[in-house]
Protein backbone atom coordinates (compact mmCIF):
# COMPACT_ATOMS: atom_id res chain seq x y z
CA UNK A 1 0.00 0.00 0.00
CA UNK A 2 2.85 2.34 0.70
CA UNK A 3 6.52 2.35 -0.29
CA UNK A 4 9.39 4.11 1.52
CA UNK A 5 12.20 5.82 -0.33
CA UNK A 6 15.27 6.01 1.90
CA UNK A 7 17.40 8.08 -0.44
CA UNK A 8 16.66 11.17 -2.55
CA UNK A 9 13.84 13.58 -1.79
CA UNK A 10 12.12 13.11 -5.14
CA UNK A 11 11.86 9.40 -4.36
CA UNK A 12 10.76 10.03 -0.79
CA UNK A 13 8.09 12.40 -2.04
CA UNK A 14 6.41 9.38 -3.58
CA UNK A 15 5.43 8.28 -0.08
CA UNK A 16 2.90 11.09 0.03
CA UNK A 17 1.02 9.61 -2.87
CA UNK A 18 0.93 6.22 -1.22
CA UNK A 19 -0.29 7.67 2.09
CA UNK A 20 -3.08 9.45 0.25
CA UNK A 21 -3.84 6.20 -1.50
CA UNK A 22 -4.05 4.50 1.88
CA UNK A 23 -6.44 7.16 3.16
CA UNK A 24 -8.80 6.54 0.25
CA UNK A 25 -8.45 2.80 0.59
CA UNK A 26 -9.11 2.75 4.28
CA UNK A 27 -12.15 4.96 3.85
CA UNK A 28 -13.42 2.22 1.57
CA UNK A 29 -12.52 -0.43 4.12
CA UNK A 30 -14.25 1.53 6.83
CA UNK A 31 -17.46 1.74 4.83
CA UNK A 32 -17.44 -2.03 4.59
CA UNK A 33 -16.58 -2.28 8.27
CA UNK A 34 -19.48 -0.03 9.24
CA UNK A 35 -21.81 -2.26 7.27
CA UNK A 36 -21.05 -5.16 9.59
CA UNK A 37 -23.60 -6.75 11.82
CA UNK A 38 -21.72 -6.34 15.09
CA UNK A 39 -24.06 -8.77 16.73
CA UNK A 40 -22.38 -11.53 14.78
CA UNK A 41 -18.88 -12.42 16.00
CA UNK A 42 -18.44 -14.69 13.02
CA UNK A 43 -19.12 -11.84 10.62
CA UNK A 44 -16.61 -9.61 12.41
CA UNK A 45 -13.89 -12.25 12.33
CA UNK A 46 -14.45 -12.99 8.66
CA UNK A 47 -14.29 -9.32 7.77
CA UNK A 48 -11.06 -8.90 9.73
CA UNK A 49 -9.69 -11.91 7.87
CA UNK A 50 -10.66 -10.24 4.56
CA UNK A 51 -8.87 -7.03 5.50
CA UNK A 52 -5.74 -8.86 6.63
CA UNK A 53 -5.67 -11.01 3.50
CA UNK A 54 -6.00 -8.06 1.09
CA UNK A 55 -3.49 -5.88 2.90
CA UNK A 56 -0.98 -8.70 3.29
CA UNK A 57 -1.07 -9.67 -0.39
CA UNK A 58 -0.82 -6.01 -1.38
CA UNK A 59 2.20 -5.21 0.78
CA UNK A 60 4.00 -8.48 0.10
CA UNK A 61 3.77 -7.97 -3.64
CA UNK A 62 5.29 -4.51 -3.32
CA UNK A 63 8.28 -6.16 -1.68
CA UNK A 64 8.41 -9.07 -4.14
CA UNK A 65 8.40 -6.69 -7.10
CA UNK A 66 11.25 -4.68 -5.60
CA UNK A 67 13.18 -7.90 -4.85
CA UNK A 68 12.70 -9.15 -8.42
CA UNK A 69 14.14 -5.85 -9.68
CA UNK A 70 17.24 -6.24 -7.52
CA UNK A 71 16.35 -4.54 -4.24
CA UNK A 72 16.81 -6.82 -1.18
CA UNK A 73 15.65 -4.17 1.33
CA UNK A 74 12.18 -5.62 1.87
CA UNK A 75 13.60 -9.15 2.24
CA UNK A 76 16.10 -7.99 4.86
CA UNK A 77 13.21 -6.34 6.72
CA UNK A 78 11.30 -9.68 6.61
CA UNK A 79 8.50 -8.10 4.60
CA UNK A 80 8.33 -10.85 1.96
CA UNK A 81 5.94 -12.67 4.21
CA UNK A 82 2.29 -13.66 4.25
CA UNK A 83 2.17 -13.06 7.99
CA UNK A 84 -0.21 -10.08 8.36
CA UNK A 85 1.43 -9.04 11.62
CA UNK A 86 4.52 -8.00 9.67
CA UNK A 87 2.48 -5.54 7.61
CA UNK A 88 -0.22 -4.18 9.93
CA UNK A 89 0.43 -0.89 11.68
CA UNK A 90 -1.67 -1.23 14.82
CA UNK A 91 -2.08 2.48 15.42
CA UNK A 92 -3.21 2.87 11.83
CA UNK A 93 -5.60 -0.06 12.20
CA UNK A 94 -7.08 1.41 15.40
CA UNK A 95 -7.51 4.77 13.65
CA UNK A 96 -9.22 3.02 10.76
CA UNK A 97 -11.76 1.41 13.09
CA UNK A 98 -12.24 4.40 15.40
CA UNK A 99 -11.89 7.36 13.06
CA UNK A 100 -12.59 6.13 9.54
CA UNK A 101 -9.07 6.16 8.17
CA UNK A 102 -5.57 4.90 8.98
CA UNK A 103 -2.48 3.35 7.47
CA UNK A 104 -0.37 0.20 7.13
CA UNK A 105 3.39 -0.26 7.43
CA UNK A 106 5.02 0.97 4.19
CA UNK A 107 7.29 -1.54 2.50
CA UNK A 108 10.91 -0.26 2.54
CA UNK A 109 12.37 0.12 -0.94
CA UNK A 110 15.76 1.52 -1.96
CA UNK A 111 15.61 2.67 -5.62
CA UNK A 112 19.42 2.80 -5.80
CA UNK A 113 19.37 -0.97 -6.31
CA UNK A 114 17.31 -0.59 -9.50
CA UNK A 115 19.04 -0.31 -12.88
CA UNK A 116 16.38 2.23 -13.83
CA UNK A 117 15.25 3.74 -10.52
CA UNK A 118 12.26 5.68 -11.80
CA UNK A 119 10.82 2.84 -13.82
CA UNK A 120 11.61 0.45 -10.99
CA UNK A 121 9.62 2.52 -8.53
CA UNK A 122 6.67 2.70 -10.92
CA UNK A 123 6.67 -1.10 -11.33
CA UNK A 124 7.02 -1.62 -7.60
CA UNK A 125 4.07 0.66 -7.01
CA UNK A 126 1.96 -1.15 -9.62
CA UNK A 127 2.65 -4.54 -8.09
CA UNK A 128 0.30 -3.91 -5.17
CA UNK A 129 -2.86 -3.01 -7.14
CA UNK A 130 -2.18 -5.72 -9.75
CA UNK A 131 -1.90 -8.33 -7.02
CA UNK A 132 -5.25 -7.21 -5.63
CA UNK A 133 -6.94 -7.55 -9.02
CA UNK A 134 -5.48 -11.03 -9.48
CA UNK A 135 -6.55 -12.02 -5.95
CA UNK A 136 -10.08 -10.78 -6.67
CA UNK A 137 -10.18 -12.78 -9.91
CA UNK A 138 -9.04 -15.93 -8.12
CA UNK A 139 -11.60 -15.50 -5.34
CA UNK A 140 -14.42 -14.91 -7.83
CA UNK A 141 -13.44 -18.04 -9.77
CA UNK A 142 -13.55 -20.01 -6.52
CA UNK A 143 -16.93 -18.46 -5.68
CA UNK A 144 -18.22 -19.40 -9.13
CA UNK A 145 -17.04 -22.97 -8.61
CA UNK A 146 -18.74 -23.02 -5.19
CA UNK A 147 -21.98 -21.82 -6.77
CA UNK A 148 -21.86 -24.42 -9.54
CA UNK A 149 -21.11 -27.13 -6.98
CA UNK A 150 -24.10 -25.99 -4.92
CA UNK A 151 -26.37 -26.19 -7.99
CA UNK A 152 -25.20 -29.74 -8.62
CA UNK A 153 -25.15 -31.09 -5.07
CA UNK A 154 -27.76 -28.91 -3.39
CA UNK A 155 -25.30 -28.15 -0.60
CA UNK A 156 -24.46 -24.46 -0.26
CA UNK A 157 -22.36 -22.62 2.33
CA UNK A 158 -23.59 -19.05 2.42
CA UNK A 159 -20.90 -17.94 4.88
CA UNK A 160 -18.05 -19.22 2.72
CA UNK A 161 -19.57 -17.81 -0.45
CA UNK A 162 -20.11 -14.38 1.15
CA UNK A 163 -16.54 -14.37 2.42
CA UNK A 164 -15.20 -15.01 -1.08
CA UNK A 165 -17.35 -12.34 -2.74
CA UNK A 166 -16.80 -9.73 -0.01
CA UNK A 167 -13.04 -10.27 0.01
CA UNK A 168 -12.95 -10.00 -3.79
CA UNK A 169 -14.89 -6.75 -3.64
CA UNK A 170 -12.57 -5.43 -0.95
CA UNK A 171 -9.51 -6.40 -2.96
CA UNK A 172 -10.80 -4.66 -6.10
CA UNK A 173 -11.53 -1.52 -4.11
CA UNK A 174 -8.05 -1.58 -2.62
CA UNK A 175 -6.45 -1.95 -6.03
CA UNK A 176 -8.53 0.80 -7.64
CA UNK A 177 -7.87 3.33 -4.88
CA UNK A 178 -4.15 2.60 -5.00
CA UNK A 179 -4.09 3.34 -8.71
CA UNK A 180 -5.25 6.90 -8.21
CA UNK A 181 -2.02 8.48 -6.97
CA UNK A 182 0.61 6.17 -8.47
CA UNK A 183 3.76 8.20 -9.18
CA UNK A 184 5.03 7.59 -12.73
CA UNK A 185 8.70 8.40 -12.77
CA UNK A 186 9.22 10.96 -10.00
CA UNK A 187 5.83 12.57 -10.48
CA UNK A 188 4.78 11.84 -6.92
CA UNK A 189 5.47 15.50 -6.16
CA UNK A 190 2.46 16.27 -8.35
CA UNK A 191 0.15 16.68 -5.38
CA UNK A 192 2.31 19.39 -3.84
CA UNK A 193 2.54 21.10 -7.23
CA UNK A 194 -1.23 20.91 -7.66
CA UNK A 195 -1.83 22.36 -4.20
CA UNK A 196 0.61 25.18 -4.92
CA UNK A 197 -1.05 25.87 -8.28
CA UNK A 198 -4.50 25.79 -6.70
CA UNK A 199 -3.32 28.25 -4.05
CA UNK A 200 -2.12 30.69 -6.71
CA UNK A 201 -5.33 30.25 -8.70
CA UNK A 202 -7.59 30.84 -5.69
CA UNK A 203 -5.61 33.98 -4.85
CA UNK A 204 -7.00 35.51 -8.03
CA UNK A 205 -10.64 34.76 -7.11
CA UNK A 206 -12.31 37.39 -4.90
CA UNK A 207 -13.77 36.19 -1.63
CA UNK A 208 -12.00 32.81 -1.36
CA UNK A 209 -8.71 33.82 0.24
CA UNK A 210 -9.37 31.42 3.11
CA UNK A 211 -9.57 28.44 0.74
CA UNK A 212 -6.30 29.56 -0.81
CA UNK A 213 -4.66 29.71 2.61
CA UNK A 214 -6.10 26.29 3.48
CA UNK A 215 -4.57 24.78 0.32
CA UNK A 216 -1.24 26.33 1.28
CA UNK A 217 -1.54 24.87 4.78
CA UNK A 218 -2.31 21.41 3.37
CA UNK A 219 0.73 21.63 1.12
CA UNK A 220 2.95 22.54 4.08
CA UNK A 221 1.48 19.66 6.12
CA UNK A 222 2.17 17.21 3.29
CA UNK A 223 5.75 18.38 2.93
CA UNK A 224 6.17 18.17 6.70
CA UNK A 225 5.02 14.53 6.71
CA UNK A 226 7.40 13.80 3.83
CA UNK A 227 10.28 15.31 5.78
CA UNK A 228 9.47 13.29 8.90
CA UNK A 229 9.12 10.17 6.81
CA UNK A 230 12.53 10.72 5.24
CA UNK A 231 14.21 11.36 8.58
CA UNK A 232 12.42 8.38 10.10
CA UNK A 233 14.38 6.10 7.78
CA UNK A 234 17.56 7.04 9.64
CA UNK A 235 16.58 7.60 13.27
CA UNK A 236 13.96 5.98 15.46
CA UNK A 237 13.19 9.30 17.15
CA UNK A 238 12.04 10.83 13.87
CA UNK A 239 9.83 7.81 13.22
CA UNK A 240 8.16 8.37 16.61
CA UNK A 241 7.63 12.02 15.68
CA UNK A 242 6.05 10.88 12.41
CA UNK A 243 3.61 8.67 14.30
CA UNK A 244 2.76 11.50 16.68
CA UNK A 245 2.23 13.87 13.75
CA UNK A 246 -0.01 11.35 11.98
CA UNK A 247 -2.12 10.78 15.09
CA UNK A 248 -2.35 14.53 15.83
CA UNK A 249 -3.32 15.27 12.24
CA UNK A 250 -5.96 12.53 12.33
CA UNK A 251 -7.47 13.88 15.55
CA UNK A 252 -7.43 17.40 14.13
CA UNK A 253 -9.24 16.30 10.99
CA UNK A 254 -11.83 14.43 13.06
CA UNK A 255 -12.43 17.43 15.31
CA UNK A 256 -12.73 19.85 12.40
CA UNK A 257 -15.04 17.47 10.55
CA UNK A 258 -17.31 17.28 13.62
CA UNK A 259 -17.34 21.08 13.94
CA UNK A 260 -18.02 21.47 10.22
CA UNK A 261 -20.95 19.06 10.46
CA UNK A 262 -22.42 21.10 13.32
CA UNK A 263 -21.87 24.39 11.46
CA UNK A 264 -23.61 23.08 8.34
CA UNK A 265 -26.48 21.53 10.29
CA UNK A 266 -27.06 24.72 12.27
CA UNK A 267 -26.91 26.83 9.12
CA UNK A 268 -29.68 24.83 7.49
CA UNK A 269 -32.23 25.83 10.15
CA UNK A 270 -34.57 28.58 8.91
CA UNK A 271 -37.01 30.30 11.31
CA UNK A 272 -37.87 33.20 9.00
CA UNK A 273 -41.56 32.31 9.14
CA UNK A 274 -41.64 32.71 12.94
CA UNK A 275 -42.43 36.11 14.55
CA UNK A 276 -40.07 37.94 16.88
CA UNK A 277 -40.15 40.93 19.22
CA UNK A 278 -37.00 42.53 17.81
CA UNK A 279 -34.33 42.06 15.15
CA UNK A 280 -30.54 42.17 15.13
CA UNK A 281 -28.89 42.37 11.71
CA UNK A 282 -25.19 41.51 11.85
CA UNK A 283 -22.83 43.43 9.63
CA UNK A 284 -20.34 42.19 7.04
CA UNK A 285 -17.76 43.82 4.81
CA UNK A 286 -18.29 47.08 2.93
CA UNK A 287 -16.27 47.94 -0.19
CA UNK A 288 -15.98 51.69 0.16
CA UNK A 289 -19.67 52.49 0.46
CA UNK A 290 -20.94 49.42 -1.40
CA UNK A 291 -22.09 46.37 0.59
CA UNK A 292 -20.16 43.16 -0.02
CA UNK A 293 -21.96 40.12 -1.41
CA UNK A 294 -22.37 38.69 2.11
CA UNK A 295 -23.72 41.96 3.49
CA UNK A 296 -26.06 42.40 0.52
CA UNK A 297 -27.66 39.01 1.19
CA UNK A 298 -28.14 39.98 4.84
CA UNK A 299 -29.81 43.22 3.78
CA UNK A 300 -32.14 41.26 1.48
CA UNK A 301 -33.09 38.84 4.27
CA UNK A 302 -33.56 41.70 6.76
CA UNK A 303 -35.82 43.59 4.34
CA UNK A 304 -38.04 40.54 3.81
CA UNK A 305 -38.31 39.84 7.54
CA UNK A 306 -38.99 43.46 8.55
CA UNK A 307 -41.73 43.78 5.94
CA UNK A 308 -43.27 40.51 7.11
CA UNK A 309 -43.14 41.68 10.74
CA UNK A 310 -44.01 45.39 10.74
CA UNK A 311 -43.54 47.56 13.81
CA UNK A 312 -40.71 45.69 15.56
CA UNK A 313 -37.36 47.49 16.07
CA UNK A 314 -34.15 46.37 14.43
CA UNK A 315 -30.53 46.98 15.43
CA UNK A 316 -28.10 47.26 12.52
CA UNK A 317 -24.80 46.20 14.04
CA UNK A 318 -21.37 46.70 12.52
CA UNK A 319 -18.50 49.17 12.83
CA UNK A 320 -16.16 50.61 10.24
CA UNK A 321 -13.18 48.52 9.25
CA UNK A 322 -10.19 48.88 6.91
CA UNK A 323 -11.20 49.88 3.37
CA UNK A 324 -14.70 50.92 4.50
CA UNK A 325 -15.68 54.56 3.97
CA UNK A 326 -18.82 54.13 6.07
CA UNK A 327 -19.75 51.75 8.85
CA UNK A 328 -21.45 48.46 8.09
CA UNK A 329 -24.45 49.65 10.10
CA UNK A 330 -24.71 52.80 7.98
CA UNK A 331 -24.48 50.78 4.75
CA UNK A 332 -27.38 48.62 5.91
CA UNK A 333 -29.37 51.66 7.02
CA UNK A 334 -28.94 53.34 3.63
CA UNK A 335 -30.03 50.22 1.74
CA UNK A 336 -33.04 49.40 3.93
CA UNK A 337 -34.44 52.93 4.03
CA UNK A 338 -34.06 53.16 0.26
CA UNK A 339 -36.26 50.05 0.05
CA UNK A 340 -39.05 51.57 2.12
CA UNK A 341 -38.20 50.46 5.65
CA UNK A 342 -39.21 53.11 8.21
CA UNK A 343 -36.00 54.73 9.55
CA UNK A 344 -37.64 55.08 12.96
CA UNK A 345 -37.50 51.28 13.33
CA UNK A 346 -33.76 51.11 12.66
CA UNK A 347 -31.13 51.54 15.38
CA UNK A 348 -27.50 51.97 14.36
CA UNK A 349 -24.81 50.23 16.38
CA UNK A 350 -21.47 51.31 14.87
CA UNK A 351 -18.88 50.23 17.47
CA UNK A 352 -18.68 46.44 17.01
CA UNK A 353 -15.68 44.80 15.36
CA UNK A 354 -16.65 41.11 15.73
CA UNK A 355 -19.64 38.82 16.28
CA UNK A 356 -19.29 38.78 20.07
CA UNK A 357 -19.42 42.58 20.19
CA UNK A 358 -22.32 42.64 17.73
CA UNK A 359 -24.46 40.67 20.16
CA UNK A 360 -23.24 42.33 23.34
CA UNK A 361 -23.66 45.88 22.04
CA UNK A 362 -27.02 45.32 20.34
CA UNK A 363 -29.04 44.00 23.27
CA UNK A 364 -28.90 47.17 25.46
CA UNK A 365 -30.13 49.24 22.50
CA UNK A 366 -33.11 46.93 22.11
CA UNK A 367 -33.84 47.06 25.85
CA UNK A 368 -34.07 50.85 25.55
CA UNK A 369 -36.91 50.23 23.09
CA UNK A 370 -38.72 48.02 25.62
CA UNK A 371 -37.40 44.61 24.55
CA UNK A 372 -37.59 41.94 27.26
CA UNK A 373 -34.19 40.22 27.22
CA UNK A 374 -35.43 37.46 29.54
CA UNK A 375 -38.63 36.36 27.85
CA UNK A 376 -38.53 37.95 24.42
CA UNK A 377 -37.74 36.54 21.00
CA UNK A 378 -35.04 38.17 18.91
CA UNK A 379 -34.54 37.44 15.21
CA UNK A 380 -30.87 37.24 14.22
CA UNK A 381 -30.24 38.04 10.57
CA UNK A 382 -26.90 36.83 9.26
CA UNK A 383 -25.53 34.40 6.70
CA UNK A 384 -26.36 30.70 7.10
CA UNK A 385 -22.70 29.76 7.58
CA UNK A 386 -22.46 32.31 10.41
CA UNK A 387 -25.43 31.04 12.42
CA UNK A 388 -23.49 28.36 14.33
CA UNK A 389 -21.08 30.91 15.78
CA UNK A 390 -23.98 33.19 16.72
CA UNK A 391 -25.69 30.40 18.66
CA UNK A 392 -22.36 29.56 20.30
CA UNK A 393 -21.84 33.13 21.52
CA UNK A 394 -25.49 33.78 22.46
CA UNK A 395 -25.75 33.12 26.22
CA UNK A 396 -28.85 35.16 27.08
CA UNK A 397 -32.33 34.00 28.11
CA UNK A 398 -33.98 35.60 25.07
CA UNK A 399 -34.87 33.02 22.44
CA UNK A 400 -33.15 33.29 19.07
CA UNK A 401 -35.11 33.15 15.82
CA UNK A 402 -32.71 32.26 13.01
CA UNK A 403 -33.16 34.24 9.78
CA UNK A 404 -30.40 32.95 7.49
CA UNK A 405 -29.18 34.80 4.43
CA UNK A 406 -27.76 32.56 1.71
CA UNK A 407 -24.95 33.44 -0.68
CA UNK A 408 -25.76 33.29 -4.40
CA UNK A 409 -22.87 30.98 -5.36
CA UNK A 410 -22.18 27.55 -3.88
CA UNK A 411 -18.40 27.83 -4.29
CA UNK A 412 -18.40 31.02 -2.25
CA UNK A 413 -20.68 29.49 0.37
CA UNK A 414 -18.36 26.47 0.65
CA UNK A 415 -15.40 28.77 1.26
CA UNK A 416 -17.18 30.55 4.10
CA UNK A 417 -18.50 27.34 5.66
CA UNK A 418 -14.91 26.06 5.80
CA UNK A 419 -13.70 29.31 7.29
CA UNK A 420 -16.45 29.29 9.90
CA UNK A 421 -15.33 25.96 11.33
CA UNK A 422 -11.94 27.46 12.13
CA UNK A 423 -13.61 30.60 13.51
CA UNK A 424 -15.73 28.44 15.84
CA UNK A 425 -12.60 26.63 17.09
CA UNK A 426 -10.97 30.01 17.64
CA UNK A 427 -13.90 31.32 19.70
CA UNK A 428 -14.46 28.05 21.55
CA UNK A 429 -10.87 27.02 22.31
CA UNK A 430 -8.16 29.50 21.39
CA UNK A 431 -9.67 32.71 22.80
CA UNK A 432 -10.48 31.15 26.21
CA UNK A 433 -6.94 29.79 26.45
CA UNK A 434 -5.40 33.18 25.65
CA UNK A 435 -7.77 35.09 27.89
Amino acid sequence: MGVDFPAGFCYNAGKLSFYLSEALLLQYLTNLWNALDFGSLESILLRVASVFLCLTIHETCHGLAAYALGDPTAKRAHRLSLNPLRHIDWLGLIMMVAAGFGWAKPVPVDPHYFKKPKQGMALTALAGPVSNFLLALLLLLIARGEFLRAVTTGSFSGTWFSFLVDTASLSVGLGLFNLVPIPPLDGSTLLAVLLASLTILLRTVPGVSFSANLCLLCMVACLGLLFLSRMGQRRQGWKILLRIAQAALALLVIALAAVEFWVIRTGQRDDAAKPADAVIVLGAGVNGTTPSVALQTRIDAAEAYLKANPGIPAVLSGGRGPGENISEAQAMFNALTARGIDPARLILEEQSANTRQNLQNSLPLLEERGFDSCGGRVAIVTNDFHMARVTLLWNLPAKVVQVPARLPWRWLSANYYLRESFAVVNDLVIRPLLA
